[in-house]
């Protein structure tokens, strides 16, 4: 008697489309991936308080201009899409995993089924990439127009805002397009499916270039203002807005350097996975590249980084005024100056 020997992937029995294998049963029942999945949760968990937090703070110390606070409160919004998509990614990999431990045909996940969970997860993750380009673009902007800057208020962050949303809608267009690429069968949804890992690599090698853009051009305003710092003005008003400007710039450029490090581990980690996944035993590389997701360390930072930036530059402008109100000469005179300024 002969014994038939069970076909892995695609089939063509209607009732069993996708049979996983016992090495693919066996991570996706596995505790490192159950454990990494409790771990993000505990990530998420601390992101939705720390938002909550982080906002109810701003609101209370209004320090930032009106165009850098914009494009923060967005910055965090892209983190809340990012992480409530992501946990209710992760469950739904944590329900299967225990209900159909012993159910290779229903383990995995259509990919087709997976649309709307997919690009919800990659509009959170580029729109976490791209409001740190338009941060950066913010910082460059209250560097070198200062005056213009804090005269335009809420425009340059609306501008700003506008372009990373419209270019963040359009990418989910060209990543995932909406004609059927194939049938493919995943083990989340938030991996991609075969027949888009090419797109899928231009995406994580562009969001890479992009981030090592935007490192380059933070460590360049630090250096920058630096400089600035070192130099003695004289008229009262523009010292105040220099600084202010400086102290704005430093502290995003922190903020954008600190988020951007996990940004491109995640993405430089990720594509470097995929290039060499065919070198890379199975189980190996799942049980390592859950852990390259450093998304979510972003996310649950970028709140207590908002905040350690507000009390910098509330600490900084406090010792500015002091300095400049500090002069013997024509003291009451650069006070009413910087009354007005406050005004």
């Amino acid at each position: 008697m002969t014994t038939l020997t069970p076909i892995y992937g695609l089939t063509n029995d209607s009732t069993c489309p996708f049979r996983a294998s016992p090495d693919q049963v066996t991570l996706q029942t596995s505790w490192i991936l159950r454990l990494n999945i409790i771990y993000c949760t505990i990530l998420s968990i601390g992101c939705f308080f720390g938002v909550a937090y982080c906002i109810r703070y701003m609101r209370k110390h209004p320090i930032f201009n009106e165009s850098t606070s914009l494009l923060l409160y967005l910055s965090l919004v892209f983190a809340v899409i990012h992480d409530v998509i992501h946990v209710c990614i992760q469950w739904s990999v944590m329900y299967r995993s225990f209900f159909y431990a012993d159910d290779p045909c229903n383990i995995f996940f259509d990919a087709d089924d997976c649309g709307i969970f997919g690009r919800g997860l990659l509009f959170g993750i580029s729109g976490m990439i791209y409001i740190h380009s338009a941060l950066s673009l913010d910082g460059l902007l209250a560097t070198f127009l200062p005056t213009i800057y804090y005269r335009k208020k809420y425009v340059p962050g609306v501008i700003l805002a506008v372009i990373m949303i419209a270019f963040n809608f359009c990418l989910q267009f060209v990543v995932l397009p909406w004609e059927n690429s194939g049938k493919d069968y995943v083990p989340s949804c938030q991996f991609f499916k075969k027949q888009d890992a090419g797109r899928a690599n231009y995406f994580l090698i562009s969001s890479l270039l992009l981030t090592i853009l935007n490192l380059v051009l933070n460590l360049g305003l630090l250096y920058v203002n630096k400089k600035h710092s070192m130099r003695t003005r004289y008229d009262v008003q523009f010292q105040y807005q220099r600084s202010e400007a400086m102290m704005t710039s430093k502290s995003i450029s922190v903020l954008v350097i600190a988020q951007i490090s996990a940004l491109g581990i995640y993405a430089g980690g990720s594509w470097m996975f995929r290039q060499a996944r065919d070198a890379i035993p199975v189980y190996l590389y799942n049980n390592l590249i859950i852990w390259v997701y450093a998304l979510s360390y972003a996310t649950v930072t970028l709140p207590l980084l908002i905040i350690f930036c507000i009390r910098y530059v509330r600490r900084r402008r406090q010792r500015t005024i002091h300095h400049i109100t500090s002069h013997k000469d024509c003291q009451n005179h650069r006070m009413d100056e910087l009354k007005a300024l406050w005004g």
